[in-house]
């Protein structure tokens, strides 16, 4: 999304967060608001599992992802 394609690194959305939070603390919320919106319409088509990918988790040290990945699985 940020990005604009396949990325090891996210050097450009690292840059986003760390460079200007007001602009990337929208982010997270919706992308966490539209992924629940998808699963819940997966389960009720009938889904017996979903998975989730966390990109951040490998992306991010410890501290960062505390404060810009975790807080979103509480969702």
């Amino acid at each position: 999304m940020i990005e604009g394609k396949t990325s090891r690194s996210f050097e450009k959305a690292k840059a986003m967060i760390f460079g200007d939070e007001e602009l990337a603390a929208p982010a997270p919320g919706k992308i966490t608001d539209a992924l629940i919106g998808y699963l819940n319409a997966q389960l009720a088509a009938g889904a017996h599992a979903v998975q989730i990918f966390d990109s951040w988790a490998g992306a991010l040290g410890p501290e960062d992802y505390a404060r810009f990945g975790a807080p979103y699985w509480r969702a």
